[in-house]
């Protein structure tokens, strides 16, 4: 939106809102290069505007927050650079920093007004608690310590959703770094932080590993039979979700499949179809790509996915679009896997995350002995049988305690002959 010069005072800078349809809008003072800045949150802050030695892009000094610095002051603020203009000097490599601080409210939504609508909405839920919280405190108070307990105490059960905060402060502060007027002291208080979360602490390996007994394999296909015919499902991500139950790969080598990647192989005299990955998490330590040869089952799901294909119009190259296709999507592809495991999970009464999908296809394998434990890994990509062992494998009461009868058992017998 090209900036409409009015002049500024403070009763009309109050006054000023930003229209609903829009991420932001900024005026100009017609004096010079002052603006002021207004989110559709209501937060407002003074720039100066400014071109030098003929750049073709203009330059940008945040000044800070209204009503925080009043008119006069940010006035004053801006004929300041206009004298270092005059000198021939760039105002942006100038050290100027006023005595008000910003707030983390301001610093947060600064972040959500840089990112895309859809990405913005999205992040501006994430902070809401937390600015219900803290949004009032200038960002010099805003500590590591502050940060931790505060995650610590209200995300003990939402560890996907810290970790996402996590990142989304991390951008934030990155970016007031770069942009607003921050203390000549100030250090991320977000970077690095998880490793001081306690909530992560109980996290080890093997935490994804399930063993399904025959009764959770039923209540699994049903639940898939049932999200086929749920419209709010979409078929999509039932189809990710059974491919990745059939072959035990990672979700991420099953949500960027693509078509080029599926191949026709001949394996004791008949035709077979495998997946060939040549990057995937192992390859630069096993120098060659990954093959998953896939069975009937699995075969089936890539015909379901070709129709769909057809049905949609879709030509892109991945197997399993994203269901929506706006032209500033940054992935093609399927991605997030959450919305569809907990629609399948409520239909089928079967709590269960992606990567206990790989886990239940090992344990099963196993249990049944359909296929040896060398055979099971190098089919899941693990390049040493202990992972499949140590991270997957999970023994049932069950056959723990038939272990033990039959060891008695044989002790039995030696004594008795």
């Amino acid at each position: 939106m090209a900036a409409r010069r009015v002049r500024l005072t403070d009763r009309y800078v109050e006054s000023l809102r930003c229209p609903k349809d829009k991420r932001a809008i900024t005026q100009t003072d017609p004096a010079g290069g002052l603006a002021i800045w207004v989110s559709t949150t209501g937060t407002k802050v003074w720039r100066y505007q400014y071109r030098f030695a003929g750049r073709g892009q203009p330059g940008r000094i945040i000044i800070g927050p209204f009503p925080e610095i009043p008119y006069a002051e940010a006035r004053g603020i801006a004929q300041s650079y206009d004298r270092l203009r005059a000198e021939g000097r760039d105002p942006g490599l100038a050290v100027f920093r006023p005595a008000t601080a910003p707030t983390l409210r301001n610093v947060l939504d600064h972040h959500v007004a840089s990112l895309r609508k859809d990405t913005g909405h999205n992040v501006q839920s994430l902070y809401k608690d937390i600015l219900c919280a803290h949004g009032d405190v200038l960002v010099r108070d805003v500590s590591r310590a502050l940060l931790r307990d505060w995650i610590d105490a209200n995300y003990t059960e939402r560890r996907g959703s810290a970790a996402n905060l996590l990142r989304n402060l991390t951008a934030a502060f990155n970016k007031a770094e770069r942009d607003l007027t921050l203390p000549a002291d100030f250090r991320n208080p977000a970077a690095k932080l998880r490793g001081d979360l306690r909530i992560f602490d109980d996290h080890v390996p093997g935490s994804y590993a399930v063993a399904w007994a025959p009764e959770d394999w039923a209540r699994m296909n049903m639940g898939l039979a049932a999200a086929y015919g749920d419209p709010s499902v979409g078929d999509v991500g039932v189809l990710v979700i059974e491919l990745l139950m059939l072959t035990g790969s990672r979700p991420s080598e099953i949500t960027t499949l693509r078509w080029d990647e599926i191949k026709p192989v001949e394996l004791g005299g008949r035709m077979r179809t495998r997946i060939v990955k040549e990057r995937h998490k192992t390859w630069k330590r096993t120098g060659r790509p990954k093959q998953i040869v896939l069975g009937s089952g699995a075969c089936e799901v890539l015909v379901r996915a070709r129709a769909l294909r057809e049905r949609t119009g879709y030509t892109g190259p991945y197997v399993f679009p994203q269901r929506r296709t706006q032209s500033n999507q940054r992935r093609e592809h399927v991605h997030q896997l959450t919305h569809y495991t907990a629609k399948i999970g409520a239909l089928s009464g079967l709590s269960f995350t992606p990567y206990n999908l790989r886990s239940a296809y090992i344990n099963h394998a196993l249990d049944t002995g359909s296929a040896t434990l060398e055979e099971v890994a190098e089919n899941v990509g693990h390049t040493d049988t202990r992972t499949t062992l140590a991270y997957y494998r999970r023994l049932r009461e069950e056959r723990l305690a038939d272990a033990a009868e039959a060891t008695d058992q044989a002790f039995q017998e030696l004594r008795a002959a």
